[in-house]
């Protein structure tokens, strides 16, 4: 196995051999070090390990602290263990010696530690200057990703509709219920959703946006009318003053059909890494870009409104706005940019 620069990573063995004693777990046997799975990307959250231990399989994580800092880090963590106590299907997570479930490791600044050449592999340059990084062990789920199918879209709509369902249920927050819909996010809200703090998805790209809406309107192709329509999608996508007047509750934050796991007994939602508040229309949007055929995506949808998912006009208008603009981002760019992007406009000119 080695990076795009063909270098081989270090081992996390070593790591792992630390952290384990603090869970109280010993003599690891199978042991799948990083990359696992075969991911270059550097990230701030990476899988380190994946191992047995008495016949159980876990994962170790490990976490960074990022932008929303410390005190996010281990609310992400309690709202993950309060889903799992409410019966939502997320993976258990292992608690340390104080019931925490996240453990500090090795300094990854300390030059001097065996771990050093891991730490700075695991951290990446642009994350080297973290104070600290954590680790939590969670139970694997063993399964495959959910196809796409309508029963199965359906059902994934089900499971959608628990999850914020559960995370409509006080105290996993300190707003009160009847709160919730006055909620105008803000960004140094230690809990909002990560994805919308750290990749900007309330603004979706100010520069980019302009670029792509700039482009788009030039294209000869495109009748007055639709250019209107266009004028119109990236003037909603760019208002602040709407997000705050979305439904918002607790979402995942990167719902997406590779984060399902389907097993027998029914599907486990994984990668809890990104939870917090945020407009639920953002979990959905997520979910029904992975759905290419408009009957899945009502099916979904339909599954998600018949097992207590509220979703108002706006937030149907948000979600659409978002999938055309998703669509419209995925072409801009390409070689064929101007050939997607009318085709594109002849599938999907009727949403909005």
């Amino acid at each position: 196995m080695h990076l795009l620069d063909n270098s081989t990573p270090p081992s996390a063995e070593g790591l792992l051999l630390e952290i384990l004693p603090e869970f109280g777990l010993s003599n690891p046997q199978e042991i799948h070090s990083w990359p696992y799975p075969e991911d270059h990307r550097r990230s701030i959250n990476r899988l380190v390990a994946k191992f047995t231990c008495d016949g159980q399989c876990y994962l170790m994580k490990a976490r960074t602290v990022e932008h929303r800092g410390t005190r996010a880090l281990f609310e992400t963590q309690r709202i993950h263990q309060v889903f799992h106590q409410r019966g939502v299907s997320v993976p258990a997570l292992l608690p340390g010696p104080n019931g925490e479930t996240l453990i500090p490791g090795p300094n990854p600044r300390d030059e001097s530690s065996p771990h050093y050449e891991a730490l700075r592999f695991l951290v990446g340059p642009e994350y080297f200057h973290v104070p600290a990084v954590y680790y939590e062990i969670q139970h694997f789920i063993f399964g495959h990703h959910p196809p796409a199918d309508e029963h199965t879209a359906n059902q994934i709509g089900t499971v959608l509709a628990t999850f914020h369902s559960a995370g409509h249920q006080p105290p996993i927050r300190s707003l009160a219920p009847e709160e919730w819909e006055h909620v105008v996010p803000h960004i140094d809200t230690f809990l909002l959703n990560k994805s919308l703090y750290i990749n900007d998805f309330i603004t979706r790209g100010a520069d980019r946006r302009r670029k792509m809406h700039d482009y788009v309107t030039g294209l000869k192709t495109i009748s007055p009318e639709e250019r209107r329509k266009i004028d119109d999608l990236f003037c909603r996508i760019g208002d602040h003053s709407r997000q705050g007047q979305l439904s918002w509750g607790i979402i995942h934050g990167n719902f997406c059909l590779n984060n399902i796991i389907a097993r027998d007994e029914g599907f486990f939602i994984i990668d809890l890494d990104e939870v917090g508040l945020g407009p639920i229309s953002h979990d959905i949007g997520e979910v029904l870009s992975d759905l290419e055929r408009a009957d899945h995506q009502n099916a979904l949808i339909k599954g998600y409104m018949e097992n207590g998912g509220n979703i108002s006009d706006l937030d149907r208008t948000d979600i659409l706005d978002g999938l055309v603009y998703q669509q419209i981002a995925s072409a801009f760019g390409n070689d064929q940019q101007e050939l997607e992007i009318n085709r594109l406009f002849a599938e999907v000119g009727a949403l909005f």
